[in-house]
């Protein structure tokens, strides 16, 4: 799965000016109570479950949608999470952590088979990193304190905008709607910045449609043979350890094949730059620059959303809203983020940003283990395998 370092930039921002912008709910302490709850599940909370999802709409159309349902109570873990971009099949993946041993399995691997490590109990896991950061670090502190002061400062008057919508089973609810003219100028020359430092990134790479098939269509072009089927399996769709190590022959003399189908691609752009797509089939179509390969090919921009973001970027609208129980713990939160952008040929351009998440369970939530009776613990199958690929399986 592709990183989406944009998306967290973008989403930590918004979410920084959405949701302390949203802090006031209608009564004198309103504000100081919203950050309460804010802070109580981000400093003080290692039992609780949460469920959500993020998504990403480009000009209307939803390119990236990703979510998931976490649990933790103390180190112990556990989390299932799913991607869902458009032309792409749904990805899962599940992990648990209990008594100090990790359990995961998702939806690339080879179904009923499963990998499992042991977790020092002193170590925290990445459930735990996300919704309890350690108070009691002073580096962490003082970075709590800041922002918090960074967000009473770029709010000003919009903390008065939050309304109560009501009150039902314990829990009240409020919302804000933000419009252009109310975002503050900071927000927007610093998300200007951003986008023009972007939009002038360079343009070169390769893309491929299908890098395994194409590859495969290289080979046989170099070698006037098929790649086999038990290679296929065995190496380049999956790997198997014991087959690799019996066969380490043919294994090295496809590499030579494979590392001089790399080479030539990047020499390629060496010496013209621009973006040189691949089709599944090893045809190359060269673009003077990602504006017009997406232009060209729509279906592949679900991960590469941030070209249409262009040299200026401007938050429109920020709705929010959100609800706290009668021990003011936050237990849901939508805020929907539209921003207006124009790319570097004067296109016009809108992005709009979901994050939705509920919260429940504080200090009674529980980890069940997860269910492979019968699966293939393939861990020590891969002890042989080469730590960088291994990673890349992860």
């Amino acid at each position: 799965m592709k990183k989406r370092k944009l998306t967290v930039c973008l989403l930590a921002g918004v979410l920084v000016l959405a949701v302390s912008a949203g802090a006031a709910y209608g009564s004198v302490n309103g504000y100081a109570a919203y950050k309460d709850g804010v802070k109580g599940l981000l400093l003080g909370c290692n039992n609780v479950s949460l469920a959500g999802y993020a998504s990403i709409c480009v000009d209307g159309k939803e390119v990236v949608k990703d979510g998931g349902e976490w649990t933790v109570n103390g180190n112990d873990s556990a989390q299932h999470s799913w991607s869902e971009d458009p032309g792409e099949p749904r990805y899962e993946s599940h992990s648990v952590t209990l008594n100090g041993v990790n359990i995961s399995y998702n939806s690339g691997m080879e179904p009923q088979t499963y990998r499992s490590r042991e977790v020092p109990q002193a170590d925290t896991n990445d459930l735990t990193d996300m919704v309890s950061i350690n108070n009691d670090d002073e580096l962490e502190r003082r970075v709590t304190n800041f922002l918090e002061l960074a967000a009473d400062t770029v709010v000003g008057d919009l903390k008065n905008n939050f309304v109560s919508t009501g009150k039902e089973d314990g829990v009240s609810r409020y919302q804000v709607s933000i419009s252009q003219n109310q975002v503050p100028a900071l927000i927007n020359a610093g998300l200007s910045l951003m986008a023009y430092s972007e939009a002038r990134s360079t343009n070169d790479q390769v893309i491929y449609e299908d890098y395994h098939r194409s590859l495969a269509a290289f080979y046989e072009s170099e070698t006037g043979s098929a790649v086999s089927q038990e290679l296929w399996n065995n190496y380049l769709d999956g790997y198997n350890g014991d087959w690799v190590e019996a066969n380490q022959e043919t294994v090295e003399a496809f590499d030579q094949v494979q590392q001089k189908y790399a080479n030539a691609r990047f020499d390629f752009l060496n010496g013209q730059g621009g973006i040189l797509y691949v089709s599944k089939d090893n045809q190359q179509t060269r673009y003077d620059n990602k504006y017009d390969f997406y232009e060209a090919h729509p279906e592949e921009y679900a991960d590469n959303w941030e070209a249409f973001i262009g040299e200026d970027l401007s938050l429109e609208t920020v709705d929010c809203s959100f609800g706290v129980d009668d021990q003011g713990r936050l237990v849901e939160n939508t805020i929907q983020v539209n921003f207006a952008t124009v790319d570097v040929r004067g296109q016009s351009h809108t992005l709009g940003f979901t994050v939705h998440y509920t919260a429940k369970d504080y200090g009674n939530a529980t980890v069940a283990p997860l269910d492979v009776t019968g699966w293939r613990d393939i861990s020590q199958e891969e002890e042989t395998m080469d730590p960088v690929a291994a990673d890349t399986e992860a």
